[in-house]
């Protein structure tokens, strides 16, 4: 059965070397509140044991690497998880108050489904990210938050014999054991692929204070401080004056 497996894998792999699926990522909205966009597409060449009802199941994953510039909240990602079916494992704590010299860059696995759409096959998601709030800087008044692209995965598996099934034609970087699924026991078989970006890594210019205003913005905010509390002490005199006066007449 073993020699079999490997004879397919080999007659898959001839003539396919070649073909490698597309990666193309998009970021939408403005400010500081955005979302990723991903997709995957797979020649029908490169999964030929896959037909749609058939013995073969393949699952694919992402790694995504969230830069110390941005996070994702998992309280939003849990509420998307239960309502459209988002599967996100996030890997490290996130703490959504930190900015970003104080912060790190979080590892996320993105687990999606294959789903045929004309003649290839997809995979893909939306999630949120939020930018962190950065330092001044000397000399720029933007900083670019880079979003890498995200390594790629994946698994099959002939749900007949209930075994591997490695039936993918295309490059393979590693093959490693990981979670089959967010919050899984189980480890499963990834095998992680070579993809071709359809575009170049996708970014987000944040505006940041500049060194040279500190002064300026020092002097504004006390000046404004100080008009608001002078402006609060006049109204409570007033309002003391008032109060006395309605006393004494009622009185």
């Amino acid at each position: 059965m073993t020699l079999i497996v490997l004879c397919l894998c080999f007659m898959v792999t001839i003539g396919t070397g070649d073909i490698l699926p597309q990666l193309s990522s998009e970021i939408t909205k403005l400010g500081f509140h955005r979302e990723i966009h991903r997709k995957l597409t797979f020649p029908v060449a490169l999964l030929p044991g896959l037909v749609p009802g058939g013995d073969v199941e393949c699952h694919v994953m992402f790694d995504e690497l969230i830069p110390a510039g941005a996070y994702m909240d998992p309280y939003q990602l849990e509420n998307l998880r239960m309502f459209v079916g988002l599967n996100v494992e996030i890997h490290d704590q996130v703490d959504l108050e930190a900015p970003e010299f104080q912060s790190s860059a979080i590892h996320v696995s993105v687990f999606s489904n294959l789903s045929l759409i004309g003649d290839s096959w997809q995979a893909g998601y939306v999630f949120p990210v939020h930018i962190r709030y950065h330092g001044i800087s000397d000399s720029s008044e933007f900083v670019r938050v880079k979003f890498i692209t995200p390594s790629v995965a994946i698994r099959c598996q002939d749900t007949t014999y209930q075994m591997t099934f490695y039936g993918y034609g295309g490059p393979i970087h590693s093959q490693q054991s990981r979670l089959c699924s967010r919050g899984s026991p189980i480890l499963c078989d990834w095998m992680f692929i070579q993809t071709e970006k359809v575009a170049n890594d996708i970014s987000v210019d944040v505006p940041v204070g500049k060194m040279a205003d500190t002064f300026l913005v020092l002097v504004v905010t006390m000046v404004t401080t100080l008009g608001a509390c002078a402006a609060l002490v006049a109204k409570a005199v007033d309002c003391g004056k008032y109060t006395m006066f309605t006393m004494k007449k009622v009185s």
